[in-house]
């Protein structure tokens, strides 16, 4: 039976992480003992409620039927409820030798194991997803703030784009998803930027909606990402034109102590 315990335990503990997208990122990034350590704690906070739960409920039960046995003692001295609840507590069904207060204790853990994924089901929890890496980080960031993220590749491409939301119900941590504006590359020696698609002038060209966009995602192995930043167009040139300046000053100045 300390097996089948063990079990359930961390059937709970999977069942619950596997639906919930912040404790699905906590499972994805624990291993070894570390994965049966996050199930057992879950699965066993969640034994400890449906506890907790049942006591109550029978709590309330064996006092109403208390009272009850009280009043009906001034005519019938023979009838007592208490002592019938007391045995269907304690009661064990043969079949698979478990008592009444197992039995409830498993059901109402796992009503409560239920009722946690459904209150999480159309809410993502962001703040927490964050706090998981900087990568989730920025680009809940960007997510959030409705900004545009810039991503260099290790190939030298460079993507900028909106984060696509809906990743995020699939707790999808190996990619970043992007609806991309625009795309580009980094010149291999000075690695100065330029960028020569314009995505933004084919969807107002196409008439497309915003609804749309998503056909044209792009997805990223997180692997294959160099850099990940916020993006601003205001400030892009500032920065662009302060580094292609200090490019042509380094040249310049190798050009003069090589004459």
């Amino acid at each position: 039976m300390v097996v089948f315990y063990i079990l359930v335990i961390l059937t709970l503990g999977y069942y619950r992480a596997s639906n919930i997208p912040v404790e699905k990122i906590k499972l994805k990034r624990s291993s070894g003992y570390g994965t049966y350590a996050h199930l057992g704690i879950t699965g066993f906070g969640l034994i400890l409620q449906g506890l907790f739960v049942l006591l109550l409920v029978f709590g309330m039960f064996y006092f109403f039927a208390c009272i009850f046995d009280w009043l009906i003692s001034f005519f019938d001295d023979t009838i007592k409820l208490a002592p019938y609840l007391t045995k269907i507590w304690l009661y064990e069904f043969p079949t698979i030798q478990m008592k009444t207060y197992h039995l409830g204790t498993l059901l109402f853990a796992w009503a409560m194991c239920e009722g946690q994924i459904r209150n999480c089901k159309d809410k993502i929890d962001y703040q927490a997803i964050r706090q998981q890496d900087s990568i989730l980080d920025i680009t809940i960031d960007a997510l959030l703030k409705q900004t545009s993220v810039k991503i260099s590749l290790k190939s030298k491409k460079v993507y900028v784009g909106l984060i696509y939301s809906e990743q995020f119900e699939q707790v999808d941590l190996d990619n970043i998803v992007i609806i991309p504006l625009l795309s580009g590359s980094r010149h291999k020696d000075t690695l100065v930027l330029n960028f020569d698609c314009n995505y933004s002038t084919v969807y107002e060209k196409n008439g497309f909606n915003f609804e749309d966009l998503p056909e044209f995602r792009i997805v990223f192995r997180v692997a294959e990402i160099e850099s990940i930043s916020l993006f601003n167009f205001n400030y892009f040139d500032d920065f662009e034109e302060v580094a292609y300046s200090h490019v042509k000053k380094s040249a310049e100045t190798e050009s003069t102590q090589a004459t």
